[in-house]
């Protein structure tokens, strides 16, 4: 790998997913390992926010949100680059130039804990993805394959769950 962190093996300026080549430009870090290869980690911002309030007859009821920037959603070129192989080049220009929606997520839980002896039992029911919003995560981003745009993830739909828990 050359000096440059935009430029392949032998040098190669050509503008790709994981490296723009844009001073100033956004950053564009690609997810790897055992889970999703193309998820991109540079979002400018981020909220997370979460309360709890005991209500009477003991209840618990608490909420959590979390919102932030759409993904990035660099389409690409696969081309030949010699001794480089084949790269990802960004057939648009800015990395950051098209993102996916806005991710917003509210979930609701409400739950009573009971005293039995030594035993805790705490039966509950929470709501995941309350307003069910359905945004997509992840597409096919190859500008010249037949699957282009194709979905390749969703946040969950709503999941309503109902569960115990027992403590000793």
């Amino acid at each position: 790998m050359s000096g440059n962190p935009g430029t392949a093996g032998s040098g190669n300026p050509s503008r790709q997913d994981i490296a723009g080549l844009e001073d100033g430009g956004q950053v564009s870090v690609l997810g790897g390992g055992s889970g999703k290869a193309a998820f991109y980690s540079s979002f400018k911002w981020q909220i997370f926010a979460s309360a709890g309030v005991e209500l009477p007859a003991s209840l618990d009821l608490s909420a959590s949100f979390f919102g932030r920037q759409g993904g990035l959603l660099p389409v690409i070129l696969r081309v030949g680059a010699g001794a480089d192989g084949t790269l990802n080049a960004l057939a648009t220009g800015a990395v950051d130039r098209e993102r996916y929606a806005t991710l917003t997520n509210l979930d609701l839980r409400l739950a009573r804990n009971s005293k039995i002896g030594r035993l805790t039992l705490t039966p509950s029911i929470e709501l995941f993805n309350v307003f069910n919003t359905d945004i997509t995560l992840g597409v096919f981003r190859q500008a010249t394959s037949a699957n282009f745009r194709r979905i390749d993830d969703l946040v969950s739909p709503r999941i309503l769950r109902i569960g115990a828990r027992l403590s000793f």
